[in-house]
């Protein structure tokens, strides 16, 4: 999760990276975006994966 969650901001500083006043640049941008994107599904599964965990751990024991 702690991965996820750096790719997130990772992405996030890209995207304000890219659309700086002097010079933005809508590719990067775009790119930084499909990252956070990306990186927010994978956080939302693993926090679901360990939430399905826990519930069956839960009923199982």
């Amino acid at each position: 999760m702690l991965v996820a969650i750096g790719f997130l901001i990772f992405g996030i500083v890209a995207m304000a990276g890219a659309s700086g006043d002097t010079n933005p640049n809508p590719q990067a941008h775009a790119q930084g975006r499909r990252k956070a994107v990306w990186a927010g599904i994978s956080l939302a599964a693993l926090a679901g994966l360990a939430i399905i965990v826990g519930a069956v751990l839960s009923f199982a024991g």
